[in-house]
């Protein structure tokens, strides 16, 4: 399969040719630290991980001009992090797209809340302004489903403005296809889905995100982007720190569970993590990925990522710099690709434990 994984070539010849190395030999202290938030520490060793091969990898990591965060955790576990380049586990970081992903975990709440009636509910029916006289009919059968999928067909990927204004547009703007009948990646939709649940959770998103979600995991976020109106973005904007990432990850891998508390329905966590639609090389749920080999991950613009591996019971989050040009920002996410694949996921032994 051509998916995320077959970059080790290309990521070399780029990462060396954008000139994103630094010279200097560095040497990384991988411990997990105690910080008593509820996330269980353990060892590479504990956990059959290689730590000179995973040493290795941090040792990479560490080489580099961008990567700012990495966390490895195996059967539940936290067994390394690190931060580089002054970044430490109170530092917030740009994790874009990873937003989507967030919004996806908050709808499944709402509807166990009765906010919302399911994923079959029509876009219609709740955002009754945004469709016009002259609002073609097909437009009126989009559902939060499709929303969720990127099968809306809103070609208008680009997210700019915000709140209900820009749901307006993306609705009445030409679309590429009828709704369900492709797929396609688009900002601009998935804000809808912030729109959604801004409006029928009868609060603020970013309150009903740390209420229902974030307090539960024991954190509480600070920053996401808004726009004129103030509703959050839905494709963007969100700030969160490792331990926020690796704790997402490890709810989705415990099935909505964390901690002893069942956060987000396990029938949610499954459906939204199922294959759903093909999209390009690798299969998409509910703003979740999944590769092939059901891999499962949110990633984020620049190399932002919370990856699952079923396989190895693993989660790996790390983030790099968000503010960068396309070349870079491509380069970026095939280097830390190339990490994963040639000593991370490597470090892996046998899990008896799985």
């Amino acid at each position: 399969m051509k998916n995320k994984f077959l970059h080790l070539i290309i990521f070399s010849l780029t990462y060396f040719s954008c000139g994103l190395l630094d010279n200097d030999d560095v040497s990384v202290d991988y411990t997990p630290l105690k910080l008593n938030d509820g996330v269980v520490l353990s060892t590479p060793e504990k956990e059959n991980i290689d730590p000179v091969l995973l040493a290795e990898a941090y040792r990479k990591a560490g080489e580099t001009k961008m990567i700012k965060s990495l966390l490895v955790s195996r059967n539940g576990k936290l067994v390394a992090e690190e931060y580089f380049k002054g970044y430490n586990e109170k530092s917030e970081f740009e994790v874009r797209s990873i937003t989507k992903s967030v919004v996806s975990l908050l709808t499944g709440i709402a509807i166990r809340d009765g906010y919302i009636q399911g994923v079959d509910q029509k876009v219609s029916a709740i955002l009754t302004e945004c469709f016009r006289e002259d609002t073609e009919l097909e437009k009126y059968d989009i559902s939060i489903k499709n929303i969720l999928t990127m099968t809306s067909g809103i070609d208008d990927w680009q997210y700019t403005g915000g709140g209900l204004s820009s749901a307006l547009i993306a609705i009445n703007s030409p679309h590429a296809f009828t709704p369900g009948k492709g797929f396609l990646y688009t900002d601009r939709g998935a804000h809808i889905m912030a729109v959604i649940l801004n409006r029928l959770t009868g609060k603020g998103l970013l309150e009903y995100a740390n209420e229902n979600l974030f307090s539960l995991l024991g954190e509480s976020i600070h920053t996401w982007l808004a726009g004129s109106d103030e509703i959050p973005l839905g494709c963007s904007g969100l700030e969160l720190t490792g331990r926020e990432m690796l704790k997402l990850g490890l709810l989705v891998q415990g099935n909505g569970l964390f901690d002893g508390n069942q956060i987000v329905p396990e029938e949610w966590i499954e459906e939204s993590t199922t294959d759903q639609v093909t999209a390009t090389e690798d299969q998409y749920g509910y703003f979740w990925w999944i590769s092939a080999r059901g891999n499962i991950s949110a990633i984020g613009f620049g190399g932002q990522f919370i990856y699952l591996f079923p396989e190895y019971n693993a989660v790996i989050t790390a983030t790099n710099e968000a503010n960068v040009v396309t070349n870079h920002a491509k380069a970026q996410y095939n280097y830390f690709i190339g990490l994963l694949q040639e000593y991370i996921l490597p470090s892996f032994f046998d899990n008896q434990n799985q």
